[in-house]
């Protein structure tokens, strides 16, 4: 099982910064299907690359290469390419990014989560253009339910570095207490707490 080590909350430009190994990888993975660099196919791909900057990697390889097959290969390749410079050390924090995120909630994530997931959001609208309209189908981040999926966003990710060290800091008798009861048959709902 592998442990992540580093989670990014957006692409290039936003919170981390590149150096072109987005491009770089696009332009290997063209290099690796018969399009070098300085060839022409490689110049109108890349020009392809360019005005669809944003969208899905898989949609760009097929739209350029028009082979599903080769489009998969080609974004194998360019997730290879592109994991190879992160593990390089060629994705970085924008400055100032860690400090905004780290201050992010209050207010600015009330205004993030309406301007995200509101009636006129942006992750609405997308939902809804692809066929799914949240708010048809009875979501509303006004009601009891979006209450619940900002609490859980915010509060989810800040409890686990607060708990999973305590609870690593139970006295092992007490888990032993507690697997020997549940062998031996007795209901887990009945349970007391032990004293210290």
């Amino acid at each position: 099982m592998n442990d992540i080590t580093i989670a990014c909350l957006d692409m290039a430009g936003t919170t981390v910064q590149d150096e072109g190994d987005v491009t770089a990888a696009f332009s290997a993975a063209f290099r690796r299907f018969g399009a070098p660099p300085g060839t022409p196919a490689h110049d109108a791909a890349m020009q392809t690359v360019h005005a669809t900057m944003g969208q899905s990697k898989i949609d760009v390889f097929r739209l350029i290469l028009r082979d599903e097959a080769t489009a998969q290969r080609a974004n194998e390749a360019f997730e290879e390419r592109y994991a190879a410079a992160v593990e390089a050390g060629g994705v970085t924090a924008l400055p100032g990014a860690l400090h905004t995120i780290t201050r992010f909630g209050g207010v600015p994530l009330a205004f993030l989560f309406i301007a995200t997931l509101g009636s006129a959001g942006t992750v609405t609208g997308w939902l809804t253009r692809i066929g799914f309209d949240p708010y048809a189908h009875g979501f509303n981040l006004y009601t009891f339910s979006g209450i619940v999926i900002v609490y859980m966003y915010f509060q989810i990710p800040l409890m686990v570095p607060v708990i999973l060290p305590a609870m690593g800091g139970l006295r092992p008798a007490w888990r032993d207490a507690r697997v020997s009861r549940l062998e031996a048959g007795h209901d887990p709902q009945r349970r007391g707490l032990p004293a210290a």
